[in-house]
């Protein structure tokens, strides 16, 4: 046994770092994939990992909506979708107990992947359905423009402001269909049984979501937080 794990590659252990490209001449399962972008510029796979697991961790631990990263998450799509590709050409090629035991160690970190991606998605989605009307109203567009922490006085071409992603595309476009839908549902289930004069803009019973008092998350909801550095003051 000692001998099978000694012999497999110290790469596949670290296969957010590599990756084969099915089929290509004298590819190994320790190739890398650094360069491996659809725009033509560089991967940090591991850089984009660990930025996915911050993102997800933050976002479970708040109570309200945070910017997202569209780069790492295409990235980590990528990844995904290139990790699958390699697991699949080393099951069609497992001649060797040593490709057994790649295999399965991509698989697992394939997964692992997977479910963080899904959570963070997951968990944003149910953010956006508890509170579609606070959002749709506060990012009309999906961003936001906020003050540039890295802005600096005494550089000219420094920008004061940036624009941060709180709504990816999708996520926006299922915002305002889950508003609308629900808007449809409260009017026909709960309004169109109500006397006509409790009934605003009766008579067609057709109130945007957005027009009613919007739900907000709760501001004052604790949430876990880590100290990753000293202050001024070294506390």
């Amino acid at each position: 046994m000692s001998n099978l794990l000694g012999s497999l590659d110290e790469n596949v252990f670290g296969g957010l770092n590599t990756f084969t490209a099915p089929g290509s001449p004298g590819a190994s399962s320790s190739s890398s994939i650094a360069s491996n972008s659809s725009n033509g510029s560089d991967l940090d796979l591991t850089s984009d990992f660990a930025s996915l697991t911050k993102m997800w961790t933050n976002e479970v631990s708040a109570p309200s909506l945070l910017p997202t990263d569209l780069d790492v998450l295409a990235n980590v799509k990528a990844l995904l979708k290139n990790q699958q590709e390699l697991l699949d050409h080393l099951n069609a090629n497992v001649d060797s107990p040593v490709k057994a035991m790649q295999g399965q160690l991509y698989k697992a970190e394939l997964e692992r992947c997977r479910y963080i991606l899904s959570d963070y998605l997951s968990t944003r989605i149910a953010k956006i359905e508890a509170h579609a009307s606070h959002y749709l109203s506060l990012y009309p567009s999906g961003t936001s423009t906020v003050p540039n922490p890295a802005h600096d006085d005494l550089d000219p071409s420094s920008p004061k402001y940036t624009t941060r992603t709180y709504l990816t595309p999708s996520e926006l476009s299922y915002a305002v269909e889950f508003s609308t839908a629900w808007s449809g549902y409260f009017s026909k289930a709960v309004l169109s049984h109500f006397p006509s004069p409790l009934i605003p803009a009766a008579p067609q019973l057709n109130i945007p979501l957005r027009s009613l008092p919007p739900s907000r998350p709760d501001a004052s909801d604790y949430v876990v937080g880590r100290v990753v550095a000293a202050d001024e003051q070294g506390e």
